[in-house]
């Protein structure tokens, strides 16, 4: 990640962010669904913007495309009634520890700047200032659930 901060840099991005082959943004709200818009509306001092993720429920085995095919998705906590969450906590995770099989934390797009830095692989963390934060989207995770 940090080699692809260079090449950001160098290729003049104004944003960065980690997405695995899994994985797509869905950027609702924005005007066409356009996370260049989404970005370009966020006010100029803003550094990071968290997408929470939801995570697919595939309802079949044979799922050739599932960014076509899934239209069920587990949402993530931050977008449920906390008494659905709590309500539901058990029945939705089957004996898992975790609500989702992957990740919950989301991920962050990052605005290119000096002494930017990965901070794993789902945040991004600037050494010289407090990275300011913007409002919270939409994001798709497609990790399969079978």
């Amino acid at each position: 990640m940090e080699n692809a901060i260079f090449m950001a840099r160098d290729a003049g991005m104004d944003w960065i962010i980690h997405l695995d082959t899994d994985e797509l943004i869905y950027p609702a709200g924005a005007r066409e669904y356009s996370l260049k818009q989404l970005l370009l509306d966020l006010p100029s001092d803003v550094d990071l913007v968290v997408f929470p993720n939801y995570e697919s429920i595939v309802e079949q085995d044979d799922i050739k495309d599932p960014f076509g095919e899934v239209s069920m998705f587990k949402k993530n906590y931050d977008h449920l009634p906390k008494e659905t969450y709590f309500g539901l906590y058990r029945e939705t995770t089957r004996g898992n520890a975790n609500y989702f099989l992957t990740y919950g934390n989301g991920k962050e797009a990052a605005c290119v700047q000096d002494e930017l830095r990965r901070n794993g692989a789902h945040r991004w963390h600037n050494y010289m200032k407090t990275p300011k934060y913007g409002d919270c989207v939409l994001m798709e995770n497609l990790d399969q659930i079978t």
